[in-house]
């Protein structure tokens, strides 16, 4: 058995790779008076030399609706040759992942960062009630790897919203977000103010998928406004 020994500082964070042919890991032990310091141990499968080391330390990744789409944050512990993330998304297919945005990385960092991204809602297609985001990390030689993947709950939202795939085809497409089952009533305007088409709809707590034909309709700009429980919600469209 070979054995290490070595005088540690205060405080301080260890990266050691065991290559014996094996396949798993990172595993994490704590030690010292308080804790305070962390080896981190690795298995490397195959020969060659143990130069591993995580490119990002994610500390936490969390989303949720705010304003005009979901609010995605994460922190991270350390960075080593990180050149930016990628945030993606999935509202489909099992593994029906997106790019939505990507944010510019530390480099090399032994700080606290935090990082914000916000993914605009009228780019989800057909009914969203559970979406799910996910980090995918890229050195500067171009490797990459996944940190993490959370879902973001749209159902039983706390205020009604109103979210529309723009620009439209032959049919328009939204989500109505509400606190509360109503009837809606569905307005399609121009900008003189005209109401070229109307109907009701039943509108269920959480997320409503709303579709309206709009063929008839000529290339321009419009709008849709929606009227229920004492509420008037107002989105502008594109017909193409």
């Amino acid at each position: 058995m070979n054995q290490i020994t070595w005088t540690a500082p205060a405080t301080a964070t260890y990266y050691i790779c065991l290559s014996d042919g094996g396949g798993a890991g990172p595993f994490n032990v704590m030690f010292g008076a308080n804790g305070s310091e962390i080896v981190k141990f690795y298995y490397k499968t195959g020969g060659g030399p143990c130069n591993t080391v995580l490119p990002v330390e994610l500390l936490s990744f969390t989303g949720k609706i705010s304003g005009s789409g979901v609010l995605l944050n994460w922190e991270t512990a350390t960075e080593t040759n990180n050149d930016y993330f990628e945030i993606q998304r999935k509202d489909g297919m099992p593994e029906d992942w997106k790019n939505v945005g990507t944010i510019k990385g530390a480099g090399n960092s032994s700080t606290v960062r935090s990082y914000e991204f916000t993914d605009p809602l009228e780019t989800l297609n057909l009914k969203p009630e559970t979406v799910y985001y996910r980090l995918k990390q890229t050195d500067f030689d171009g490797r990459s790897e996944y940190a993490g993947t959370i879902p973001v709950e749209l159902a039983s939202p706390d205020e009604w919203k109103l979210f529309l795939k723009n620009p439209a085809g032959e049919e328009l497409q939204g989500t109505l977000l509400a606190p509360e089952n109503s009837e809606v009533q569905l307005e399609i305007f121009d900008l003189q103010g005209r109401i070229l088409q109307s109907e009701k709809q039943n509108a269920v707590k959480g997320s409503t998928l709303l579709q309206l034909s709009i063929r008839e309709l000529n290339s321009g700009i419009y709008f849709l406004r929606v009227n229920g429980a004492g509420k008037q919600l107002l989105a502008k469209f594109v017909k193409l």
